[in-house]
């Protein structure tokens, strides 16, 4: 009997040689372009951004004001401290019931029927939440995101009782942490082995760091997340491909409540990205890069898993 794909949770990296894109002319005539994919309004890969947020000071509501810096994901805002922190410090979580209001009198804009999880005690932050942009422009361009955000997560609710199970089996989190080099005990915790660098990129629920490995001296890509059930099936995946046209996997650490996720590090950007710059590839170039796409993807179909995304953006 043959056995069903099991569809893959989220998009796998197809690794490409360098060499079929890297010495390719740019035509000057063309501006460069620095993003390749777009949120509805923003012409951001995600929203992000300084906001002021109302929050309580001790039994008192809406004492004082606060400024973070605010992600926007598929299933809330992350507020951190600073641009360059990866663990955020305050979360504001959607809801089947958030809703949204602004207030462009005000600039402000109000978020009802939300979860809220914040590391710091002595500043209490309640729903509903009331955020202040800079300008009206920045109101318009958050509201219009949210919106869509809202709207995503009440359609992908409704796709739920029609959503086949995933025939990867589910792991425990703590199962999921290993490494596929025996290090010296010391080196055996991340924050021994790596040293974090800057922020490379951004997911629904995680962020990509550059990292160094300390033992090896080499960079690498490192994704930090917390735990949900996507995290754990994109793992059990990628535990098993081994292909050269396929980003590799070297370990998964968890510290405190993050899990980071070690992988290569595509020092040569995305292929999407070398097309915009470029506009348009050699035949040649064409015929080498497909060839190596359709060999990772037999190497995925080998193992009964569908890739679901293999386009470029």
């Amino acid at each position: 009997m043959e056995t069903p794909l099991s569809p893959s949770p989220l998009p796998l990296t197809l690794q490409l040689d360098p060499i079929s894109v890297e010495d390719i002319p740019v035509d000057d005539e063309f501006d460069p372009v620095e993003e390749a994919l777009l949120s509805p309004t923003s012409k951001q890969r995600y929203r992000s951004g300084a906001l002021q947020h109302r929050c309580g000071f001790g039994f008192i509501k809406g004492a004082t004001v606060r400024t973070k810096y605010f992600r926007l994901r598929d299933h809330g805002l992350l507020g951190y401290f600073s641009q360059d922190d990866h663990t955020a410090s305050l979360e504001i979580m959607f809801t089947l019931f958030t809703t949204i209001e602004a207030m462009p009198s005000t600039n402000t804009f109000v978020l009802r029927s939300v979860d809220i999880v914040q590391t710091a005690t002595w500043l209490k932050v309640e729903d509903p939440v009331t955020f202040k942009t800079n300008s009206a422009d920045e109101l318009e361009t958050w509201v219009a995101d949210i919106r869509t955000k809202l709207d995503l997560m009440k359609r992908k609710e409704d796709a739920k009782s029609y959503r086949k199970r995933s025939m990867i089996p589910v792991h425990n989190a703590d199962d999921l942490v290993f490494s596929i080099t025996d290090d010296p005990p010391y080196y055996r915790t991340f924050s021994h082995k790596f040293l974090l660098l800057n922020e490379i990129g951004e997911g629904s629920f995680s962020i990509v760091r550059k990292a160094v490995n300390r033992v090896t001296a080499e960079m690498c890509a490192v994704k930090c997340s917390k735990h949900t059930p996507a995290l754990l099936e994109e793992v059990a995946i990628l535990k098993q491909l081994h292909h050269p046209n396929i980003v590799n996997l070297h370990g998964v650490y968890k510290l405190d409540e993050l899990f980071y996720i070690v992988m290569d590090y595509m020092a040569d950007g995305d292929l999407c990205d070398k097309l915009i710059q470029v506009q348009k590839f050699p035949e040649p170039h064409v015929r080498h890069v497909i060839t190596m796409v359709a060999r990772g993807i037999q190497c995925i179909h080998s193992l009964n898993i569908v890739h679901r995304y293999a386009k470029c953006p």
